[in-house]
């Protein structure tokens, strides 16, 4: 075997690690263009950015599940060496997805225009929005071509391409918000899927040719809408405070709550990777003995371990987010205190989130789709009784959002308990103690101490004693 084979092969054994590894580097540069554009832009044309993105969001789900279903079936007909089911199922559904986004796209377009028109909205809505239909249907390409690349095998070249068209798009966007203030938001973007098309444009549109096969889409709706569904009640619970700041607010006050919506983003990213990386361990064990007791023992240790991660990345969120907005983003510092709530809500919920995935492991599909409404229900009661209890404050959406987090974890909990007839004091000494244990002291440091800089000090050492604790607990 040549040196150069070997090497091919040692990548394509590391090709999840290379995946997973991407996936964060981009979504930190993402990140990172997301605070330096707010260097840049007022708090209120970040909302009426926010809100013309919330639209696209929203319009994402005209291709009805048509995606879903073609992530699902696509692998299976290659697998199966159906090789011509598998050229007809790529070009139907894509071009549907094309289809249908046009259509709904110019609806839309006339809709807005003719709200121009007759002055309901100022210019910056409108050219926002055509500019979002826009990146609805790139940024779905982008996000076609990527899965199909990864269908095919090509998980490193996936990994290297999102590298790629993330730092392209990074600095155009950067330059795009220096030369053209709000609507350079839009560059990085579009930019991104443009790019990404590029790049995957040999490897998944070979042989491509537009057409439909409706028999075969009727199917692909049929049961890729299920899956949307449960996407769409997720995108909803990310979105409720959104709403409810629209609805009793305005877009200045969206604006500022992009400080805690980048927090929540940055913070759900690594319980979600932990949990990812824990859920195949879990999934394996129960497949091997076929034991609940199993799985929900390691759940019960990997929580340990999550909760005491997830509890280090909210007290450094907590001391260090403070100091960089003052220092970067300015004009955003009245989004400081809610972010620091929604950050230990966030956390409640992350350092359980493993738990969540035994629904998947049990094959509780009914289950998931209610515990997903039901987290939905508690965003949309507790931020809007806040709101016109306490008063029209992003504080209070936050507090709202933190608490609905925190009470879907405890009922996520008393469920499980229940189904598998254990305590669920011991469900939450497995998550909820570690969290509490690291977060409480440090919020207590930084409200009594006059110096953060000493808090944040003294927080790291009792972080480190506790990380020690368990450390040595776990080995006896």
């Amino acid at each position: 075997m040549s040196f150069v084979t070997k090497i091919k092969e040692k990548f394509n054994n590391i090709d999840y690690l290379i995946v997973t590894a991407s996936t964060v580097f981009c979504s930190g540069m993402t990140f990172l263009f997301s605070i330096i554009a707010r260097h840049y832009i007022e708090p209120a044309l970040t909302g009426i950015y926010a809100s013309c993105i919330l639209l696209e969001t929203y319009l994402a789900y005209a291709q009805f599940g048509v995606l879903n279903a073609y992530n699902r079936d696509m692998p299976q007909f290659m697998g199966a060496k159906r090789d011509d089911d598998a050229l007809n199922l790529r070009n139907s559904s894509i071009s549907f997805i094309w289809l249908s986004y046009l259509i709904v796209c110019i609806i839309a377009s006339i809709v807005v225009s003719i709200m121009y028109a007759l002055g309901m909205i100022e210019s910056k809505f409108y050219f926002g929005y055509l500019l979002a239909f826009i990146y609805l249907i790139i940024d779905t390409t982008a996000t076609f071509c990527m899965n199909t690349a990864r269908i095919y095998g090509k998980f490193n070249f996936s990994a290297w391409v999102n590298i790629a068209k993330t730092l392209i798009a990074f600095f155009l966007g950067i330059l795009g918000v220096k030369y053209f203030g709000y609507y350079g938001l839009y560059v990085m973007p579009i930019a991104a899927g443009v790019f990404a098309v590029i790049f995957y444009y040999r490897t998944c549109f070979e042989g491509f040719k537009i057409g439909i096969d409706f028999v075969l889409l009727k199917e692909e709706i049929k049961t890729g809408f299920p899956l949307m569904v449960n996407n769409l009640v997720w995108t909803l619970v990310g979105s409720v405070d959104k709403f409810v700041i629209l609805i009793f607010m305005s877009t200045v006050a969206l604006g500022i709550y992009d400080v805690p919506q980048m927090v929540f983003t940055a913070m759900v990213l690594i319980p979600q990777t932990i949990s990812q990386v824990f859920y195949y361990k879990v999934s394996y064990a129960y497949g091997k003995t076929n034991d609940k007791n199993v799985l929900i023992n390691m759940c019960n240790k990997y929580t340990n371990v999550m909760g005491l991660i997830t509890g280090a990345v909210a007290v450094i969120g907590f001391y260090v987010m403070p100091v960089f907005v003052k220092l970067i983003m300015p004009k955003y510092v009245d989004g400081i205190f809610p972010a620091q709530i929604l950050l230990i809500g966030v956390a409640i919920y992350g350092s359980t989130m493993l738990y969540g995935n035994i629904f998947s492991v049990m094959k509780w599909n009914k289950d998931l789709i209610v515990n997903s409404i039901i987290l939905c229900i508690f965003n949309v009661v507790f931020s809007t009784t806040l709101v016109l209890l306490l008063g029209r404050e992003i504080n209070n959406v936050a507090f709202g959002t933190a608490i609905s987090y925190a009470a879907y974890s405890f009922l996520l909990l008393a469920r499980l308990s229940k189904k598998f007839d254990t305590s669920i004091v011991g469900l939450l000494m497995a998550g909820w103690w570690p969290l509490l244990l690291t977060v409480v002291p440090a919020i207590l440091l930084y409200i009594l101490l006059p110096n953060i800089f000493v808090g944040f000090a003294i927080a790291m050492i009792l972080l480190c004693v506790e990380a020690i604790y368990f450390y040595k607990r776990d080995r006896k």
